[in-house]
């Protein structure tokens, strides 16, 4: 009938209206090339930092960032693999970042395991 075949319309139409919006939804989610390349000028000043103070250290990104899942304000997880936990060298550290730009504080977790909290100031991550 003439109203079944008009509400099929309708539902096409919406399903079409829907599709558009939530294509439209994901491209916005997408890091672009440029956050991108923010996001790897950041870690590798950190990465410079945490080398200056502890040579031997390695940093590695985890997190949404590297599984390509991240949302436009997610932040950088990364871990430093090597460093000594002793308080004096946090500071170091600490004192280091600020110098060059970041802000800092560490936290510890139940593990016992530094968590740093990190702001990079020049590129706002």
């Amino acid at each position: 009938t003439q109203s079944t075949g008009t509400r099929n319309n309708f539902q096409k139409k919406k399903r079409r209206i829907m599709l558009k919006e939530a294509e439209g939804l994901a491209e916005w989610l997408l890091s672009t090339p440029d956050e991108d390349e923010l996001v790897q000028n950041a870690v590798l000043r950190l990465s410079q930092i945490v080398k200056s103070v502890w040579p031997f250290a390695q940093i590695e990104l985890f997190g949404s960032r590297t599984t390509k899942l991240n949302l436009p304000t997610s932040d950088i997880d990364v871990t430093i693999i090597g460093p000594p936990a002793y308080d004096k060298t946090f500071k170091t550290l600490n004192y280091e970042l600020q110098k060059k730009g970041f802000s800092f504080y560490t936290k510890y977790v139940p593990a016992s395991v530094p968590l740093l909290k990190v702001t990079e100031t020049i590129y706002n991550y």
